[in-house]
């Protein structure tokens, strides 16, 4: 899976949790800018960088869930 397929992952799994895209940038530490520059491509996130989003995106809609 490339990043691009990850990204639009992640993206699906906040919309399915009603998630928004800064939510995830502010729990992760990440400027929301830098998420949309690993979305077009023009920089690509590190291991640790990219481990952070998925703890953020992991618990935030379990959050979701929790209260649905």
């Amino acid at each position: 899976m490339n990043l691009a397929q990850k990204i639009e992952r992640i993206e699906g799994d906040l919309r399915t949790g009603n998630v928004s895209i800064d939510q995830l940038c502010e729990k992760a530490g990440i400027a929301r800018s830098t998420w949309q520059r690993w979305k077009s491509g023009a920089m690509s996130p590190t291991f640790a960088r990219w481990d952070q989003i998925e703890v953020a995106r992991n618990s935030l809609c379990r959050a979701s869930q929790d209260t649905a």
